[in-house]
């Protein structure tokens, strides 16, 4: 069963057309007494993305998936969301803090500095730019602009207009009016909240 899983959850096609006549990998598992595999593949026959098989998946690749961008809402018509599934098996006890189904539910918190690694490298550039702006406001106090604006500025779907390489020097747009040493200043601040 974890190797079909495993199979599975990297996208292994369930149909086998070189067999003739054409079958499927159900009637296949059907046909040879795994009443096990025939199950789970009826049970996970709606799920469309990787992201989906939260219970056959390590924390390591959970989290390399979030932050590459797989979607946490994507599901067939009428059928489960890797955010539903991690739901389901939390509802069940079956999400411990580490598991894979942990971080897709942390990963549908509003962002913070404990969500950020879990988001898109877009997002998460969006969110570095957003800090920096954040602290061009002088008088608003760094913490607050963090925990009660950027939550609801970033999200999985943000994206940076302008690129923006991190170490380099100030040459326009938002930082213009930045002085190069208070420059150096902001960027160890926002590095140290994201490190």
């Amino acid at each position: 069963l974890s190797c079909v899983q495993l199979l599975s959850s990297y996208g292994a096609a369930r149909t086998f057309t070189a067999m003739q006549p054409v079958a499927t990998a159900e009637q296949v598992a059907t046909a040879r007494g795994h009443g096990g595999v025939t199950a789970w593949l009826v049970a996970s026959e709606q799920w469309s993305t990787p992201l989906h098989h939260l219970a056959s998946m390590d924390a390591g690749r959970a989290r390399t998936l979030l932050r590459n961008g797989s979607n946490i809402h994507t599901g067939a018509v009428d059928g489960p969301t890797p955010l539903s599934i991690a739901q389901e098996m939390h509802a069940a006890g079956e999400a411990a803090a580490d598991s894979a189904a942990a971080l897709v539910l942390a990963a549908a918190q509003p962002w913070s500095v404990a969500t950020h690694e879990l988001f898109p490298a877009a997002a998460r550039a969006f969110a570095v730019k957003t800090m920096l702006l954040g602290c061009q406001l002088d008088r608003l106090p760094l913490e607050p602009w963090v925990a009660h604006v950027m939550p609801h500025l970033v999200s999985r779907e943000s994206v940076l207009i302008e690129s923006f390489e991190p170490g380099a020097r100030p040459s326009g747009g938002v930082l213009t009016s930045v002085r190069r040493r208070k420059w150096w200043q902001l960027w160890s601040r926002v590095r140290s909240i994201f490190d």
